[in-house]
């Protein structure tokens, strides 16, 4: 194996030979929505790039190119344009060539650049031939009338191949593009023939370590419905990227996953705490919110927020709000947010509701209103450290800039609707957006509002979450669980009765519940980490302090020679690595071989460190969420033979054998470290 360094923080060391890190993604003005991020790539493209670590920066036609000294920081371009015009197409063209040329990798899907968009100017065709002859293709000599109805030749691989859609349903246009002699050996090709000509066949998609290039009506399936778009995938678009930058048995950062279980994500925005609950008049949603949320689910870790101006009696609040905002954060399960001061609804117009009779101040809505509720509402213990957006959730970078300066967190924004019709994970959003220097991060989920069409209904609309969640969870895990709503939601019977259903199915999951600031810390951390290729499956990662769980997509597993490995679980023919907290710089061996010695396969709780481990112990340190939290863990066994497990120093009950080789244990644990012993009897 090739000696390779992927990175996730780009560093100058390893500016030479890195896999992962940064691609330049160029954005035609004409071609999408402003600001930058409101472009085809982020609404339907990023999320896979995220899969593997990959951070996307945008940039716009009409400004000047990238020169050699600012590549530096990029690993690869992309390009995915919706027609063949683009402002200077032989000077965009000239460049990426030039960019392949000095190693960096071309993701060319969607159409070539052949036009200005006055029609002045016109690519040679001796200059398409060089930007083909970079992916080992060619220009056929035969065009038949499109569209046509194609299949995929037999000998691809079939998994590759109608991912979301089956490309016999529809016609398409295509070059004919054949390749190059001796090409195949360097590249691996998919080739559509001719249903109605079996004679006929073009090459649909070629990619190897140069990049990726896919004819433009095969990378992605867009149609429009009632003024709505609507995309799927014919390809498996994760696989060629992967295979592209070769991290098919690396390990890659994972937020989805911990301790082998899907994590859970709960937040409330602060919205209608004050409004009445219809069905449970006189009270206040926030109060049902409290009793049948909150309260009935004390194992699950929510993320509440308020409105400074709704709860105050300094401004539109009354004391029974005061005292309820308090009583709520003094819930063992909440973590304390700011859904800021008076809810903007438009952050770069600078636009509130018409009643508000405020003028905007950046600086009072997201950082006062985090001091505010510190000094009036938070426990001292446990203070505001986040704040949610509101309105559109599209901040303008001053906006964010006074959040970094003070090191609070900020969530929410994204779009993550799937589309009953056309299911795709090109519906999910990636994980946030570059604002600048900084980086807004994206609730995984969206809240009932879009699913009760703007809270005018059905107001059960909100059930729907969990089909979404699903298509996050199919061949690739994108996201974790995410129950994001609102005190609103309390309103009437059907959205209260939507929101426990998906509460009840998220538990039912056996997910592993983190708060949001942890999440928001994963987030940052991974597009800093920075992951080392040693050569012979042997990895060194930096920078490790949040992020606990790493991805082998090819099912390799880890040598636990060192401690601060946990364990690891295998799902899907993928390895998930299981880490302590905090564990900073170590290297991974990855194998085929199961470890001689016990280890952990799942559990519920994540602050877990290794003391000691032999082939016949395993002595961890463990500390729940919360005081008396129903814990469980389930552990791998070398030998078939009698194991006991001890919870500071008690032999433990509730020990059952799952399999020859599998234990599990369940009781409770609390937040003060605990002892858990696993040994051979």
């Amino acid at each position: 194996m090739k000696h390779i360094v992927y990175l996730f923080l780009i560093t100058n060391i390893f500016l030479s030979v890195c896999l992962g890190g940064q691609v330049l993604a160029l954005v035609d003005k004409e071609d999408h929505l402003e600001p930058i991020y409101n472009n085809s790539i982020a609404y339907n493209l990023e999320v896979i790039f995220n899969y593997w670590g990959l951070d996307l920066t945008y940039h716009f036609l009409d400004q000047d190119l990238p020169d050699d000294k600012e590549m530096q920081k990029y690993v690869a371009v992309l390009t995915y344009f919706h027609n063949e015009r683009v402002p200077e197409p032989e000077k965009l063209l000239n460049w990426l060539i030039s960019q392949s040329r000095q190693k960096k990798k071309l993701f060319i899907w969607g159409d070539i650049p052949r036009v200005s968009h006055d029609g002045t100017q016109r690519v040679s065709e001796i200059r398409v031939a060089e930007l083909y002859d970079i992916f080992g293709i060619q220009a056929g000599t035969d065009d038949p009338e499109s569209p046509l109805r194609l299949v995929i030749r037999e000998d691809v691989d079939a998994s590759l191949v109608n991912f979301e859609r089956d490309i016999s349903k529809d016609r398409f246009s295509v070059e004919h593009l054949v390749s190059q002699e001796g090409a195949e050996a360097d590249f691996q090709m998919m080739y559509g023939v001719n249903q109605d000509d079996s004679a006929w066949e073009t090459v649909i998609a070629s990619w190897g370590t140069q990049g990726s290039y896919i004819q433009s009506d095969f990378s992605l399936f867009r149609r429009w419905i009632g003024g709505r778009g609507s995309s799927q995938l014919y390809l498996d678009l994760f696989r060629i990227v992967g295979e592209v930058f070769d991290l098919y048995h690396a390990p890659v950062p994972d937020l989805t996953t911990l301790m082998g279980r899907r994590v859970l994500m709960c937040h409330i925005d602060g919205d209608g705490v004050n409004n009445l609950s219809y069905d449970r008049s006189p009270l206040l949603c926030g109060h049902v919110i409290k009793e049948e949320v909150l309260e009935q689910y004390p194992q699950v870790l929510f993320g509440v927020s308020f409105i400074v101006d709704t709860i105050s009696t300094g401004w539109d609040g009354t004391t029974e709000l005061s005292d309820l905002a308090r009583e709520i954060f003094l819930l063992e399960n909440v973590e304390p947010a700011s859904h800021t001061f008076h809810h903007p609804l438009d952050w770069r117009n600078e636009i509130y509701y018409e009643e508000a009779e405020v003028t905007f101040d950046s600086y009072r809505e997201v950082v006062e209103s985090i001091e505010y509720l510190n000094h009036y509402y938070a426990p001292e213990d446990k203070p505001v450290h986040i704040l949610y957006w509101s309105g559109n959730c599209l901040p303008a970078e001053n906006d964010i800039a006074h959040l970094y300066e003070k090191g609070y967190y900020n969530l929410n924004g994204g779009r993550n609707v799937t589309d009953p019709l056309f299911p795709s994970v090109t519906q999910l959003s990636p994980k946030g957006r570059k604002i600048g220097p900084y980086r807004q991060i994206f609730a995984p989920m969206n809240n009932e509002m879009l699913y009760t069409n703007l809270w005018s209904g059905p107001f059960w609309g909100y059930k729907q979450l969990i089909r979404c969640l699903k298509v996050a969870d199919g061949r690739y895990r994108l996201k974790p669980i995410n129950l994001y709503f609102h005190f609103y939601s309390a309103e009437c019977h059907d959205a209260l009765n939507a929101l426990t259903h998906n509460i009840e199915w998220a538990v039912s999951q056996a997910p592993i519940s983190i708060y949001p600031v942890h999440y928001c810390q994963k987030v940052a951390e991974f597009f800093r980490l920075e992951i080392e290729g040693l050569g012979n499956n042997s990895y060194h990662v930096q920078g490790l302090q949040t992020i606990q769980s790493l991805r082998v997509e090819s099912g390799l597993i880890p040598n636990l020679d060192d401690k601060r490995i946990l364990g690891f679980s295998q799902e899907n023919g993928k390895t998930w690595i299981h880490l302590q907290p905090d564990a900073g710089e170590l290297d991974i061996q990855l194998a085929n071989e199961q470890p001689s010695v016990p280890y952990l396969v799942d559990a519920n709780i994540y602050s877990i460190h290794c003391t000691d481990r032999n082939k016949e112990m395993l002595e961890l340190l463990v500390s729940a969420p919360l005081d008396s939290f129903e814990s469980q863990m389930i552990f791998r066994v070398p030998s078939a033979r009698k194991w006991e497990i001890y919870i500071d120093g008690k032999k433990a009950e509730n020990i059952s054998s799952l399999s020859e080789d599998r234990i599990s244990w369940k009781g409770l644990l609390h937040r003060k470290e605990s002892t858990v012993l696993l040994q051979l009897k």
